[in-house]
């Protein structure tokens, strides 16, 4: 999983207004409204819809889709114990064109607003509201299907279909979603919208192979900027655990699964500066899983011995390069003890760390082309030894292993542009690994077929969302073949992209997370057999869960 550069946790994000154009308040269980700093916007929130203070915001956006007047972004995205009421003042904006008593609230979901329904619209005070069981992303004015009463005089006129930003309700296609399910999460999670697709219907217990089917479960609120995640159970009770890295705050957040989609207390523990990115295995010979996180800023890695019942001692740290930006586990001396390879962005290097059984030896170094970003170790070549993969630039460099822990010359493959992050794996069932790479500047996921002997055919392009991070794999909709998931770290969105089982992907829709996904997990955390996938959402400090539901 390759992530956020070092400066990406610190910079505001550009497709907020800054400065003036946000505003805040802190609002507790006694309840209080906030209006927009133009006074478009007001989400009144009543007592006894919040169980502690929280620091609502409301900040003039870009990221959110198309509305008819101005759209918002709103932090937090929470589910309330009562409706908010959410105001929108159209005085100002031009509606002539729209049926002034079907104007609704619109609240954001992947490409478009989803009109919230109960909409009371005032013709006199130019303004509609509706109520909303949970915080949104974004809200927007839009058309809806229809409101709850309408009062004053109504001088606007009917147009076709509406707004600008996708004011019907309807869904059709390979990937839509909807409103909000307003699940009360007490953990202090969050929930968002509901999102299906594929024939016969989602939702009605049956796998069909082919049918995808992602719904939105509740969010979970975790540390500041979260860059990488994990899952695993971490306290053997057949239920997966969540593991987040938390840039901004130097910590890791450790959070209890209950088997049915929703994660317990959040449990924090130091970490280095920086941390980017995480994954979970056994170092200590305890038989306790354990968390190695990848302390960026500090240049080091941090090993979390697990103690039982899913806690951690604090972390021991090994030295590697400059500016480690990412991992991966192998047993790459064939030892039948896994150890570490590491990409070191500043010193053009990868860190070897050789398991020992309690932890790892000194990093041993293995010299890569300038400012590396990603790597994968993997039997490229089908002589049973791994080899190391790495990419720096639009150089894809493969360096075959002899089975000891060193490795041989590079023989570069030419992506023709520069790469983000990697991810390896069989997508056409002939054996041969294939390599799948994210362009962050592209916008775009480069497939490349294996030829088992360390070489790769011509690269295949699939569009995905704006500036993509990390992506990750797994057969989502149980038609047996590999599919991708790509987190796309300059919008609100991840991208799905089916797989054919030929090697090629088929657009799966977009799906709306939160503004700035950085990282992906997948795994089946609801325990109906389906896998789940799991999104850092780094501007939001917050999990995104999107559960399959057949």
């Amino acid at each position: 999983m390759v992530l956020l550069p070092l400066t990406a946790c610190e910079e505001a994000d550009p497709s907020l207004m800054p400065g003036p154009e946000v505003a805040s308040k802190l609002i507790g269980p006694d309840g209080g409204s906030l209006s927009s700093p133009d006074a478009v916007l007001t989400i009144e929130i009543p007592p006894g819809a919040l169980a502690s203070s929280i620091e609502l915001s409301i900040q003039l956006t870009t990221t959110v889709p198309a509305s008819i007047g101005t759209a918002y972004r709103v932090k937090p995205n929470m589910p309330l114990m009562m409706p908010a009421a959410v105001t929108y003042n159209f005085g100002g904006t031009d509606v002539s064109a729209y049926d002034v008593s079907r104007l609704t609230v619109g609240r954001a979901a992947a490409d478009r607003f989803e009109p919230l329904e109960g909409a009371s619209v005032d013709a006199d005070k130019r303004t509609t509201t509706a109520p909303d069981p949970s915080l949104s992303f974004g809200y927007g004015l839009v058309v809806g299907t229809g409101n709850g009463g309408t009062t004053g005089d109504t001088d606007g006129s009917t147009s076709g279909d509406g707004s600008t930003g996708g004011s019907s309700s309807t869904t059709t296609g390979d990937a839509t979603s909807g409103s909000s399910s307003g699940a009360v999460d007490s953990s202090g999670g969050s929930s968002s919208g509901t999102t299906t697709t594929g024939e016969p219907a989602c939702g009605d217990g049956q796998v069909v192979p082919g049918e995808l089917c992602l719904v939105d479960g509740t969010s979970v609120l975790v540390g500041v900027g979260p860059r990488a995640l994990a899952l695993a159970d971490l306290d053997a009770d057949t239920d997966l655990d969540l593991v987040v890295a938390n840039g901004a705050d130097d910590a890791i957040s450790v959070r209890a699964g209950d088997g049915a989609g929703e994660f317990g207390l959040d449990t924090p523990y130091p970490v280095g500066n920086n941390p980017a990115d995480l994954r979970i295995g056994e170092f200590t010979g305890d038989a306790e899983l354990d968390v190695v996180v990848c302390n960026e800023s500090a240049g080091n890695i941090g090993l979390l011995a697990g103690t039982g019942g899913g806690a951690f001692a604090s972390q021991v740290v090994f030295d590697v390069g400059n500016l480690p930006r990412s991992f991966v586990i192998a047993d790459i001396d064939e030892d039948t003890i896994d150890d570490l390879a590491v990409v070191n962005n500043a010193t053009d290097d990868v860190s070897l760390l050789f398991g020992n059984g309690t932890g790892f030896d000194a990093a041993t170094t293995v010299s890569v082309a300038n400012a590396p970003v990603a790597l994968a170790v993997a039997d490229f070549t089908g002589d049973m030894n791994l080899d190391l993969a790495t990419i720096s630039g639009s150089a894809l460099a493969l360096r075959g292993g002899n089975g000891s822990g060193t490795f041989g010359a590079p023989a570069n493959y030419d992506l023709t542009v520069a790469g983000t992050a990697l991810w390896v794996a069989d997508v056409n069932g002939d054996g041969d690994l294939d390599v799948a790479v994210v362009v962050e500047l592209g916008d775009e996921v480069l497939v490349a077929l294996g030829n088992g002997i360390g070489g790769f055919g011509p690269a295949t392009p699939y569009p995905v969302g704006s500036g993509p991070l990390a992506i990750e794999g797994a057969d989502l909709d149980g038609d047996g073949n590999l599919d991708l998931v790509v987190a796309n770290g300059a919008d609100t969105t991840i991208t799905v992209l089916l797989g054919n089982g030929l090697g090629g992907f088929d657009d799966g829709g977009t799906f709306m997370v939160g503004n700035g996904p950085s990282d992906l997990a997948i795994g089946d955390v609801d325990g109906d057999g389906a896998p789940d996938v799991l999104v850092s959402v780094q501007s939001d400090d917050l999990v995104a869960v999107l559960l399959s539901d057949p």
